[in-house]
């Protein structure tokens, strides 16, 4: 991407509270081609073989189609799986993702507020949110307690520790989504401009000042 992006293991970048990026503790799914092609295999699909067709969709951007491409040419030559892109200009896109999703799509979020809350629960939570993975079951049922107890917790120590526990179930136990990289701003400012730079509250034009040349 080639503008300072760092990879995620986890869905929540560090800024966010409750976000397990910089916890020890936590570890997300490695690139792993040995264990994916035994995971496949185990699922009856060796090398590919039998796999049925799998899209990948996409909104119409420069970007997201590199990232494709790159994911469907290292499927192909890891897993013997041959994945289809598609993509969608954004309203048609929202609207697929929201009604009829293909088994892949991507995604984007940005914080309305710095806690876990506003992107687990707001997100993933079977009953409280879209639940666009329309996902279900044990793990599911775990997560949903995990958010939902964070959420009336008055304990920030414990809510840190749900969080990271739920962020497990979403991006390992069950790998509801594949994080990819937390984004970046590339700014160019003057150098006799002194300035602050965004943060959730937007930028604050007011505190900027302009150097005597």
């Amino acid at each position: 991407m080639k503008a300072g992006q760092r990879p995620a293991e986890c869905f929540a970048p560090r800024g966010i509270f409750g976000s397990p990026e910089d916890d020890p503790k936590f570890e997300g799914i490695k690139f792993d081609p040995e264990k994916a092609r035994a995971l496949l295999a185990e699922a009856g699909y060796p090398g590919g073989k039998g796999l049925p067709e799998i899209t990948y969709m996409l909104n119409t951007n420069e970007g997201n189609q590199r990232i494709a491409e790159f994911a469907q040419a290292g499927w192909r030559e890891h897993l013997g799986a041959d994945v289809r892109l598609a993509n969608q200009e954004w309203k048609v896109y929202v609207k697929t993702v929201n009604t009829d999703s293909p088994q892949i799509w991507r995604m984007s979020w940005g914080a309305d507020y710095p806690d876990e809350n506003n992107w687990v629960l707001e997100n993933f939570d079977t009953k409280l949110s879209l639940n666009n993975p329309r996902w279900s079951g044990p793990d599911a049922d775990e997560f949903d307690r995990l958010v939902e107890e964070a959420a009336a917790s008055a304990d920030p120590a414990k809510r840190k520790e749900l969080y990271l526990k739920a962020e497990k179930v979403l991006c390992a136990d069950s790998a509801v989504i594949m994080p990819l990289y937390f984004s970046t701003n590339m700014i160019c400012t003057k150098p006799y401009v002194e300035r602050t730079f965004a943060s959730l509250t937007g930028e604050q034009i007011y505190y900027w000042k302009v150097k005597a040349h």
